[in-house]
Formats: C-alpha cells, sequence, structure tokens
C-alpha cells in the first residue's frame, strides 16, 4: 500500500464551484507505490480526488488507489494552525456528509 510522507491536503481552487462538488487530494512524497516507475520513492505527486476514509490516516482516492499516512508536511501543520483550524492527526480530512 503506498505511503505519503510530507503531505499536505490540496482543494479546488474554483471560486465558481458549488462546495459539494469541491473535491481534495493529498500531495505529498510516495513510497511504495504499485508503478514504481512512475512514482519512484520520494517523488511528489497529487493523487486523485480522495473519496473515502478507510481507517485512521487510510484513505481511498477516485482512482481507486489507497494511500497511509506519514507524518504531514510542517509548513502545512503551520498554514492549518495560523488559519486557526489546528491539524488532527487522528483524523486530518473531513468530509461533508
Amino acid at each position: 500500500m503506498p505511503l505519503l510522507k510530507k503531505w499536505s491536503v490540496r482543494g479546488s481552487n474554483d471560486p465558481y464551484m458549488a462546495p459539494e462538488l469541491r473535491v481534495i487530494h493529498l500531495v505529498g512524497e510516495v513510497y511504495d507505490h504499485p508503478l514504481i516507475e512512475k512514482h519512484p520513492d520520494g517523488k511528489v505527486i497529487q493523487t486523485s480526488s480522495v473519496v473515502e476514509k478507510l481507517g485512521p490516516k487510510t484513505f481511498v482516492t477516485n482512482s481507486g488507489s489507497i494511500y497511509t499516512l506519514e507524518d504531514p508536511h510542517p509548513d502545512y501543520v503551520a498554514f492549518c494552525e495560523e488559519i486557526g483550524k489546528p491539524l488532527n492527526l487522528e483524523d486530518p480530512i473531513k468530509f461533508i456528509q
């Protein structure tokens, strides 16, 4: 199962898109990706949209890939704190239900 290190969350930046249609992606250094030729260890990638939480720090993307999150990028942690939304490392991605 691929692992993402130094990850962050990137959302849709289209201000005209309805909130319920916005998607989120994970960005980070990938390790143990099954397509190692395309995504060698340490390569920074952006996943397809995150669609489901499987368990603690484990998420499924629209492409069907499953990623486990390790430590977030320090700049992302600082950004979350600066905007008053401290990162909950046990449940780092919230879904609108």
